[in-house]
């Protein structure tokens, strides 16, 4: 795609295309009694805030990312003299906690909202919103020239 302008340009166009498919689809659904998503045999799932936080954690001991964030972040901050497996798991630890404690706050705003943001009118809106601003983005991929 890099070497062929034509493959770069139907690419572009395609991608528009489909991002203006997206937010037609969006904003035609958004006029509807009923929402798309409203599936009432669905439920949402169940379990312990334990279970979560076992899944959670365990997602994070298995991305790679997250030791590559420490090994390239945490030596920065290690004192000199200071024994560096010591120092290291315990700045490891403070920003375990500091990031329990920041989605912790998420978690509980998302949970105030979730009434307000669940309602048909507001998710409507939303949907319209998000159309919006898929349209706009097609254009801009539409007619943005390659550099």
């Amino acid at each position: 795609i890099a070497a062929s302008e034509m493959a770069f340009t139907a690419l572009k166009i395609a991608g528009a295309i489909y991002l203006a498919y997206l937010g037609v689809r969006m904003i035609v659904a958004s006029f509807r009694r009923e929402p798309i998503s409203a599936h009432p045999d669905i439920e949402a799932p169940k379990g312990s805030w334990w279970a979560a936080y076992g899944r959670g954690a365990l997602t994070n001991l298995l991305n790679p990312k997250v030791g590559a964030f420490y090994v390239a972040l945490i030596p920065q901050f290690l004192p000199e003299g200071a024994n560096p497996l010591a120092m290291g798991l315990l700045l490891a630890l403070v920003h375990a906690i500091e990031s329990a404690i920041w989605f912790a706050i998420l978690i509980l705003a998302a949970e105030t909202a979730r009434g307000w943001l669940s309602s048909h009118r507001v998710s409507r809106w939303i949907d319209r919103g998000t159309g919006g601003f898929l349209l706009g983005f097609a254009g801009l991929l539409a007619v943005e020239s390659r550099a």
